[in-house]
């Protein structure tokens, strides 16, 4: 396996509170992975982990021939790692053009490259993000990530609380990156079945360990297992 990232008994919380307990785990480089689990189970802690927005404790966090368990954030950020938060973070008083020029690094991903992947945040690019609704904030901070031009991309719930046309929006701009290549995709999401479907690695954690770690097209055959592994 061409390994992009690689986690070795690495244990990370906040503060004093130890959220992952000695999770290992390995991605290939070019690939799509749902990760999974319960509310609570430690799916955003490790998307944090991986961009150093926490406390790491032990173990070993290595991307590419780097080890980064003790980078930077923004050191982590320019060997190529980008995040789609929960909480869409735009500059509410800038235009959508405007905050996506100054999230651009060079790169194949540029502001009208975003705009043919999303034609609605071209057509409200004069727009300030305040005058967004919240799918087109989800849209424009998934943008802002792209012309940073990652080669891993964490999506923390794209799809949460998005109405099911503008989800399926996304959802499709998820399935294009991963047909374009030139990405590795971690795709945190609560609704399994979706996850699963457009990505062939699957991780489920449980309790802040990893309960299943395989393909995901065997997770989405057996409902069972899929049901006792991820239901609330």
């Amino acid at each position: 396996m061409d390994s992009h990232l690689r986690f070795e008994d690495v244990c990370a919380g906040y503060g004093d509170t130890t959220i992952l307990e000695n999770v290992s785990l390995e991605l290939r480089r070019g690939g799509a992975c749902a990760l999974l689990g319960r509310n609570g189970a430690g799916k955003s802690t490790l998307l944090s982990t991986i961009m150093g927005l926490n406390t790491f404790k032990s173990g070993s966090i290595r991307y590419g021939d780097a080890e980064v368990s003790r980078m930077p954030p923004h050191r982590r950020s320019t060997l190529g790692i980008g995040l789609v938060p929960q909480e869409r973070e735009i500059f509410h008083s800038l235009s959508v053009e405007d905050n996506l020029q100054v999230a651009v690094r060079a790169g194949e991903w540029n502001v009208e490259r975003v705009y043919e992947l999303f034609p609605r945040l071209a057509q409200r690019r004069g727009n300030l993000g305040n005058r967004l609704s919240g799918g087109e904030q989800q849209m424009l901070a998934f943008g802002r990530a792209l012309v940073g031009n990652p080669e891993l991309l964490l999506l923390d719930e794209p799809l949460e609380g998005l109405a099911p046309a503008i989800a399926d929006i996304l959802l499709d701009a998820i399935v294009k990156l991963k047909s374009l290549g030139g990405f590795t995709l971690i795709l945190v999401e609560q609704h399994a079945t979706v996850a699963l479907e457009v990505t062939e690695q699957a991780i489920v954690l449980n309790r802040g360990q990893v309960s299943y770690s395989g393909p995901s097209a065997d997770l989405l055959k057996d409902e069972p297992l899929l049901t006792k592994l991820v239901s609330c």
